[in-house]
């Protein structure tokens, strides 16, 4: 007779809070935890994060990223958003769970024009 297994898949959600376990058990700090959560709900405007890790595509991050960027999100933003993503798929890849990957964001960057301080004499006369 055949074995019936059954598949059971959390959500993005719940396996990211397990990541956040296995970090705070590897000695991150608890400021470091609340910005990956942070970066969790910013993240979930953009990808569904309530659906389960087996269904979310290579296709769903891309989109994730062109989201972000059509809502006018800064260059630094996406890439710390993505930075937290690509931890995170690595720790669900060591465990098994996806293969997902993510590349490191790349945006052009901007150059900020250079200040220019006005000149004082100090002492002097004027």
């Amino acid at each position: 007779m055949a074995k019936i297994t059954m598949k059971v898949s959390v959500s993005m959600r719940e396996t990211f809070d397990d990541f956040l376990l296995f970090k705070k058990s590897m000695g991150l700090s608890e400021k470091t935890l609340r910005t990956y959560k942070k970066h969790l709900t910013s993240i979930g405007k953009h990808l569904p994060i309530d659906n389960s890790m087996d269904s979310i595509e290579q296709k769903d991050l891309e989109r994730m990223i062109s989201s972000m960027r059509d809502v006018g999100l800064s260059a630094n933003s996406i890439q710390s958003y993505t930075r937290t993503l690509k931890s995170f798929f690595s720790w669900c890849k060591e465990e098994g769970i996806t293969n997902l990957s993510l590349s490191r964001y790349r945006a052009e960057e901007t150059i900020k024009d250079t200040y220019i301080m006005p000149y004082f004499s100090i002492g002097g006369n004027g």
